[in-house]
């Protein structure tokens, strides 16, 4: 809604534009009249103006209840009005995730830091010995630790520049255009100073707790040991076994949601799949109002240019809309039903397109009762419309709607109503009746549940803007020319906007969450590899502690299969731990953002199972190697070691 700038609101006046309605042009608005922008006064916070405006939207409810009544107010940044409101999600999403992965990069460091701080253990044990103190020795460690972050920072920083530049050349020019500065993305200052204080923080991170284990040596025992490997201590290894599981949780969780994601994006770019969008051509036209200002000049250019298009070598159909299934161009507006009366803040809304005649049969959409336009349907006859099955069922229940008639709002008025009796406010809204139903169609792609439709005949109602879809049995790109050069001959001047097949169209609609899915699912496989890894550490980590265990059981009578049989054992424990804590998470967080896994559902059991069983085997396959390596183990070598 918009409020008024007026005497009685005058709190409003700092916060809105000067331009607004006189309370006499409020009183009779229609939807989408006026787009409200303004500026906070200083230190004022966003919250402080919707509550200060919610007040006020109720106050004008209450002044004018035929108008204002189940309207309410929405203060939204500027920004989230440009860049949309599901891509501050998205980021949020994908910086999850890498702060999910950075995680596992720490904990398999920290493993690696665990391993080689029990490894050291006689080193340390000489150096205290000598004198040097446990401070000194945590500095020298952490030091240790923040060049291995720092060395990281310097990699990741050439990778990131590579993979920057890679996603800055792919990205379609009609996408990027949208997004300011796109082709002047680089590494700046700022960037550089977040990814050095972020590898000195994970360096600390992964080393600190390791780095203070290493120092807790017994040195009597140490030293006596000389420099034959030492196992660590039973709470060192639940800690190396922690960050093991907590490893591959992490990666489960990672793994799950990116196919989550990829499953959605793959059902989202099939939606459209039943109108064939690959052969499909599609554009937009915009009339300009200096040569085309009335509706007869507008219908006359939409009947000419497809009596034009569909002379066109190859065309099989060629038809108009103002929006495309699956795509982000739906328009819900309200309506009223004759003879059925409203309450104050009651609204009965659906989705408003204006299409040609054949546009039902260009995109295979089924007729259920009825008819849909015919020739007939002329500027001079009564204006009629075609509604979709889920407006039918929901707003004429145990009815036929055929016949009756709906009252369009004024935003889509651009023929009088055919009843001389209406006030001269719903003189400019026009009655319209219904002459037939068909199939559901979505035109909305970020939500699958379908919202009523309602179809009016371009030829009656012609808008400024449509949208061609030319069809065609072969490659609709050889269309292209034959196109350009029927709508020139017509008017040279009336440019082609997005000329492009309905399946790139799709394609550059979901760019977005595409990138998305792609950088979830590099996340995915990293934390994977990194698992992997890991487990990998800790079992050779095992079986190099336990050698000399090893070599007296096989010199006892243990034979080398009994060896690995234990060594999987342990890993099986440590992988079945945390695949089942990460799915867990997994699931609970699959629910928690439903509403951003499009097009699949979030406890979808196949992917879940195919992920679990590939994680497991991975993680298994990682621990073959230090397995195999225990069954070598040459008892009459340990024994002469000891």
């Amino acid at each position: 809604g918009v409020l008024p700038r007026t005497a009685q609101y005058p709190s409003t006046a700092d916060l809105f534009l000067p331009l607004a309605p006189t309370p006499q042009e409020w009183q009779n608005r229609t939807a989408h009249d006026y787009l409200v922008i303004g500026r906070l006064k200083s230190g004022l916070t966003l919250d402080q103006a919707q509550n200060e405006l919610r007040v006020i939207g109720n106050r004008l409810a209450h002044d004018y209840p035929s108008s204002n009544m189940g309207w309410s107010v929405h203060v939204e940044p500027l920004l989230n009005a440009v860049v949309g409101d599901m891509t501050p999600v998205y980021y949020k999403l994908v910086l999850a995730a890498t702060g999910f992965l950075l995680l596992v990069v720490c904990a398999n460091i920290a493993n690696l830091q665990f391993v080689r701080g029990i490894a050291r253990r006689s080193e340390i044990a000489v150096r205290i010995a000598l004198g040097a103190g446990r401070r000194r020795l945590l500095r020298h460690l952490l030091t240790e630790s923040f060049i291995l972050g720092l060395m990281g920072a310097a990699g990741g920083l050439a990778v990131a520049w590579a993979t920057m530049r890679i996603c800055v050349d792919v990205m379609p020019d009609r996408v990027a255009r949208y997004v300011a500065g796109w082709h002047n993305i680089s590494l700046n200052g700022r960037a550089l100073a977040y990814s050095l204080l972020l590898a000195l923080v994970a360096g600390l991170a992964s080393g600190l707790l390791p780095s203070l284990r290493s120092l807790r040596v017994n040195l009597a025992e140490q030293l006596k040991a000389g420099s034959r490997t030492t196992s660590g201590n039973r709470q060192t290894h639940r800690l190396r076994d922690f960050f093991a599981m907590s490893q591959i949780a992490l990666s489960v969780l990672l793994v799950i949601g990116a196919a989550l994601m990829c499953k959605g994006m793959w059902s989202m770019l099939h939606f459209a799949d039943p109108y064939e969008p690959r052969k499909v051509l599609t554009f937009k036209v915009s009339l300009p109002s200096s040569r085309y200002g009335n509706d007869e000049k507008l219908s006359a250019w939409f009947q000419s240019s497809l009596e034009k298009l569909r002379t066109v070598a190859g065309v099989t159909h060629a038809e108009i809309t103002t929006a495309l299934p699956e795509g982000p161009d739906g328009w819900m507006d309200n309506f009223k039903i004759e003879n059925r009366p409203l309450l104050p803040g009651q609204f009965q809304s659906a989705t408003h397109l204006t299409v040609s005649a054949g546009y039902f049969d260009a995109l295979h959409i089924k007729l259920v009762s009825g008819r849909t336009f015919a020739s007939t349907d002329t500027l001079q006859s009564q204006p009629v419309a075609v509604i979709s099955r889920r407006l039918a069922e929901r707003y004429f229940p145990a009815q036929d709607p055929l016949g009756r008639r709906i009252q369009l709002s004024a935003a889509n008025a651009r023929t009088k109503s055919d009843t001389p009796d209406e006030s001269a406010n719903e003189d400019s809204r026009p009655w319209v009746r219904i002459v037939g139903v068909v199939d559901d169609v979505n035109y909305s792609w970020i939500d699958r549940a379908v919202e009523p439709a309602v179809y009016l005949n371009v030829a009656q109602m012609p808008p400024p803007e449509v949208t061609y879809i030319v069809s065609t049995s072969g490659d609709p790109h050889a269309l292209i020319p034959g196109v350009r050069s029927a709508l020139a001959s017509l008017d040279p001047a009336v440019p082609l906007d997005g000329l492009q097949t309905y399946q790139q169209y799709l394609t550059e609609t979901l760019t977005g969450l595409l990138y998305v899915a792609v950088m979830l699912s590099v996340d995915a496989f990293i934390g994977l590899l990194l698992a992997a890894i890991g487990i990998f550490g800790v079992m050779a980590n095992i079986v190099a502690e336990r050698t000399r265990e090893i070599g007296v059981r096989m010199a006892l009578g243990a034979n080398p299969h009994d060896m690995v049989k234990m060594i999987l054992r342990r890993a099986a424990l440590l992988a079945g731990c945390g695949i089942a804590l990460g799915a867990i998470f997994a699931a609970v967080i699959a629910q928690l953002s439903a509403s951003l896994l499009f097009g699949v559902r979030p406890n979808d059991p196949l992917v879940f199972i195919t992920i679990v069983t590939a994680v497991a085997a991975i993680t298994l396959l990682a621990s073959w190697g230090p397995a195999r390596r225990a069954a070598a183990v040459d008892p009459m070598h340990t024994l002469r070691t000891e």
